[in-house]
């Protein structure tokens, strides 16, 4: 009877008190680990952006031959016809347009930004102030906006890919005077741009800008090209070279574009290298004096390009 009325006293003396509710820790939210973006893409300027992304990812389609070592462009079907999107251009993030709020999801910063001529891009964050894009190139015969759910998807599966598996990144290899190992912000002679004082650079270092006081600019690309691409322009001849013309009025400015191509890019689908110049002046209606000015231009420039 004695331990019964023991255990009894303890066992009146025992009790569990809970904390007050405003007392309570709450569970923390669980946030994956940070991705180091900048360490999957590795080396920017010899970067293969198809490797990216497949078609399927964007529920269909077909990669198409690159105007640029930095984007990979593939044709999506819609109702009315057909866009091309494009995957890779690495840019300041400021310099996208109406860029949302950055927002945290598996460990990526991604926004969304939107222009007209590229409704509904994806922006990846790399980190450092820059951002990888996935955007319309050109509406083509369709809208833009009408492959945006598309755009949403392939940008999702994409960055599942780069976190389930980095090793799909892939590199390409440029040979001993290859034109995609040169940086034409650092071999354009600076007597050809001398009229455009601002120059801006892009991180895979493929293209170099240069504009002046009146937002004129003059734009060089080393990319690739088609060999066998036949179009209406007319052949000129400059600095030695095969040129291909062509100029484009647009309200109170015009543009003249010269393209000219080099050694095969080394590449499965037979394209070659190409070097283009884009010359726009504001306020000049007269494309015949655009043009002058960028064959005056060009053949500063395409001296420094590797032959064919």
């Amino acid at each position: 009877m004695l331990g019964i009325a023991v255990l009894m006293a303890v066992s009146g003396c025992t009790q569990v008190v809970a904390p007050p509710p405003h007392k309570a820790k709450p569970v923390p939210n669980y946030k994956p680990a940070p991705v180091d973006v900048k360490k999957i893409l590795g080396d920017l300027p010899t970067l293969d952006p198809c490797s990216l992304i497949e078609p399927a990812d964007f529920g269909g389609g077909k990669i198409i031959g690159s105007g640029s070592w930095d984007e990979c462009p593939l044709t999506l079907p819609t109702g009315t016809g057909q866009v091309t999107v494009t995957v890779g251009a690495i840019d300041k993030v400021e310099a996208f347009a109406a860029v949302s709020t950055p927002e945290e999801k598996d460990g990526f910063t991604t926004s969304v930004y939107s222009s007209p001529m590229a409704p509904c891009g994806r922006l990846l964050h790399l980190g450092d102030g820059t951002a990888l894009s996935v955007h319309v190139l050109r509406p083509g015969e369709g809208s833009g906006t009408a492959v945006c759910p598309q755009i949403a998807t392939g940008f999702d599966k994409m960055l599942q890919r780069l976190r389930k598996n980095p090793k799909v990144v892939k590199h390409s290899t440029f040979a001993p005077g290859s034109m995609a190992a040169l940086d034409p912000c650092a071999v354009v002679p600076p007597a050809a741009v001398a009229a455009f004082p601002t120059r801006k650079s892009w991180p895979a270092k493929h293209t170099c800008e240069w504009s002046d006081p009146a937002q004129s600019t003059a734009r060089v690309i080393f990319g690739l090209t088609s060999p066998s691409l036949h179009t209406p322009f007319p052949m000129i001849t400059v600095a030695g070279r095969q040129t291909e013309k062509f100029d484009i009025p647009s309200g109170n400015d015009s543009t003249c574009i010269l393209s000219t191509n080099g050694r095969p890019a080394g590449r499965t689908d037979g394209q070659v290298e190409s070097a283009s110049l884009a010359l726009t002046l504001r306020g000049t209606r007269d494309t015949a004096a655009t043009c002058a000015q960028a064959v005056l231009m060009a053949e500063q420039i395409w001296p420094v390009v590797p032959p064919a």
